[in-house]
This record gives C-alpha cells, sequence and structure tokens, in this order.
C-alpha cells in the first residue's frame, strides 16, 4: 500500500527488489500519521503473520515516519519523510527475504542519500 503517488521505480535485476519513490497523496502532513496507522493497518491484512515495527526519527530537517515489514518471504521498507509543512514523500523498499542482508549496505546509502538532497 502506497502512502503517496508513483513517480519512480527502481529494480535490482538479481533478486527483483525493488524501490519506489512517491510524492505525499496529499498538499498537507497534518494526516501523515493517519496515512502511516492506514498503511501498517493494510500490511498487517495483506500480511497476518508478518513482524511489523514502526519508528519515527529526524534526520537533520526532516521528519522520517518508518514501517519495517519482516514476512517469511519479503522485507518491506517504507518510509514517509516530511520536508516541511506541505511536502513529504515516500521511499519504498520491497525485497526478497534471502536478499535483505546483501543488500542493507545499498539500501541505507540509498537512504542516506536521498535524505541527504
Amino acid at each position: 500500500m502506497l502512502v503517496g503517488s508513483p513517480k519512480h521505480f527502481f529494480q535490482h535485476n538479481q533478486t527483483n527488489s525493488l524501490c519506489i519513490l512517491s510524492k505525499s497523496a496529499t498538499n498537507s502532513v497534518k494526516n501523515t500519521e493517519n496515512l502511516i496507522l492506514r498503511a501498517k493497518s493494510g500490511l498487517e491484512k495483506q500480511f497476518p503473520s508478518a513482524k511489523i515495527s514502526t519508528a519515527t526519527f529526524l534526520k537533520d530537517t526532516i521528519l522520517v515516519h518508518q514501517i519495517m515489514l519482516l514476512s517469511p518471504e519479503y522485507v518491506i521498507l517504507k518510509l514517509v519523510c516530511e520536508l516541511d509543512k506541505l511536502k513529504a514523500f515516500e521511499v519504498v523498499y520491497i525485497l526478497p527475504k534471502n536478499a535483505y542482508a546483501d543488500q542493507l549496505r545499498a539500501i541505507e546509502s540509498s537512504i542516506g542519500s536521498i535524505l541527504g538532497l
């Protein structure tokens, strides 16, 4: 379940891992907490046996809301990033669980690059 409208898709050919960048579905981030709760609820319904955790943290001036899903087959990492009171974007990583450990460094690096812009 994407919070925003997809703008860019990236695929790792060997593992079929995906990275999706989306623009926020709203012009106001007042409702970000509700969007995160709805996204988490949607993931819980779609993956009932998965472990799902959430976190919120500040990276410089960007407020980041994170949902991480661990299922027997997949790892899904969803980040909703609030740039200011009117702008937000979403980054979603979807990986086969057996590729996650090998791709973790690349994921962390890409997150750092995106949030460092």
